[in-house]
């Protein structure tokens, strides 16, 4: 397990896709924080770097960017046949499939928080960090904690799709309909069956907007963990099932 790992992490720090995905997030910065200033007084009023941390939560384009290089990483793998080279030196299938979702999320986290850093510095400069005395360091870790379970979810379903797909361009699309369109079924959903936004609460991006706060309440930690928790085993067993019973 440890070998494979080694040997996706080191795809992936080779990947070229990573690094234009991290890019194309790092290079919109300036742009977001000019919408900002542009805006009317009411809506800029109260920005600062702790804030607009929480702001960028529940943001779908560094989820759709880095959805690129999942779907790239993955797809590759089929699409080069590769992945026929590969999996019959494997003592076990899911081994491959569980260090493909480890990298994944290792990239997903790492160019969010990256991100995060450059937003909370421009927003520093311009703004001041924290005039409004909104931060904690409690309630930091604990933001950190529960974004870190959202984006892995997101994380978790990407990959379980691009195995299903085993193509880069279809999974890629497949990723952005589920990102637009899958909190509105589940809205619906909640509307037929009276469920009170159970359904809705339970998605990744919701869960992250739920969790954007410095003093996360003690439900809101519990329901977004096991949420979260849910989605990534679920997906994982999904993905892990597809991948044992396709023919390579």
């Amino acid at each position: 397990m440890n070998s494979v790992l080694r040997a996706e992490l080191y795809k992936a720090i080779k990947s070229k896709s990573f690094f234009i995905c991290l890019a194309f997030l790092i290079l919109i910065i300036p742009l977001s924080i000019h919408i900002i200033i542009e805006s009317p007084d009411e809506f800029s009023r109260g920005v600062s770097g702790a804030s607009i941390i929480l702001d960028r939560m529940g943001d779908n384009i560094p989820v759709v960017t880095i959805a690129v290089f999942i779907a790239e990483f993955i797809g590759m793998e089929f699409q080069t046949a590769r992945i026929k080279l590969i999996i019959p030196h494997m003592n076990s299938r899911a081994y491959f499939y569980i260090s493909k979702l480890i990298v994944c999320c290792i990239g997903m986290l790492a160019a969010n928080a990256i991100s995060l850093v450059f937003y909370g510095i421009v927003a520093t400069v311009k703004w001041g960090f924290d005039p409004t005395q909104i931060f904690n360091f409690s309630g930091f870790f604990a933001f950190c904690f529960l974004q870190m379970f959202a984006l892995c979810a997101y994380t978790a379903i990407f990959v379980c799709c691009s195995f299903f797909t085993e193509s880069f361009g279809i999974a890629f699309a497949v990723d952005v309909l589920i990102v637009m369109f899958v909190p509105q079924i589940l809205q619906f959903l909640d509307r037929i069956l009276g469920t009170q936004s159970f359904f809705y609460n339970s998605w990744p991006g919701i869960c992250a907007l739920r969790a954007a706060t410095y003093e996360p309440t003690l439900s809101i930690i519990c329901e977004v963990v096991f949420s979260c928790i849910v989605i990534i085993g679920s997906s994982t067993m999904l993905g892990c099932w597809r991948l044992n019973h396709r023919e390579i």
